[in-house]
């Protein structure tokens, strides 16, 4: 699973307009929001609990997956090997249903996955804009923006990235380095589709 640079993306520490700024005398800082997460080490922190929650949905998924196969395997045991057409009608509305319902099952888990991404980049907006504040504030400026897409230039007197940088180090932010894969660690499994009748598997094996 990448993690894309969602972090520079979907923080902007502080809103003011440009025409109040103006007006107000104030100026603009410029951080860096990927060189800082990178520094920290948060981008790393946030892709190893994503993929543990990644994992976990995926085995509830190959779960709910066998679970429906086993009620589609008990419909067609139910009809025996000679299928009338109205039984096989039945079987093929099972099958539609049992979809439908690992297909919910399905986008609920990538609905809970999207929320822990957001979740993650809210806790890491919410610790670090006091300190981009506190940075910009040292340097008379009023307003705090992110280098990419807001920024398209800019002096390097407005960048406060080193500053907060060092100040989310001495306020504990950084996190610890992750430890080296283990090469004999199994890849996350995969949830297979949902279940498929007899008769259609015959099929596709023709």
């Amino acid at each position: 699973m990448k993690v894309p640079s969602f972090f520079a993306s979907l923080l902007l520490l502080v809103a003011v307009a440009p025409h109040a700024v103006a007006q107000q005398g104030g100026g603009v800082a410029v951080l860096d929001i990927d060189r800082v997460a990178k520094t920290l080490r948060i981008d790393q922190s946030v892709l190893t609990e994503l993929k543990q929650v990644e994992t976990s949905l995926n085995s509830q998924l190959s779960q709910v997956r066998a679970n429906l196969q086993q009620q589609m395997n008990q419909i067609e045991a139910k009809f025996g090997p000679e299928k009338t057409p109205e039984a096989q009608a039945q079987i093929v509305e099972a099958n539609r249903k049992l979809n439908a319902d690992f297909n919910a099952v399905r986008n609920e888990a990538q609905t809970r996955m999207t929320a822990a991404k957001l979740q993650k980049i809210n806790e890491f907006r919410d610790q670090l804009r006091p300190i981009a504040q506190a940075a910009a504030k040292a340097r008379g400026l009023q307003v705090v923006l992110t280098v990419a897409p807001e920024v398209y230039a800019y002096a390097p007197e407005v960048d406060i990235t080193d500053d907060v940088i060092k100040a989310a180090k001495e306020a504990g932010l950084e996190q610890p380095e992750a430890p080296a894969p283990d090469p004999q660690a199994a890849p996350a499994a995969t949830p297979a589709p949902a279940a498929t009748p007899a008769a259609e598997k015959g099929k596709a094996g023709q």
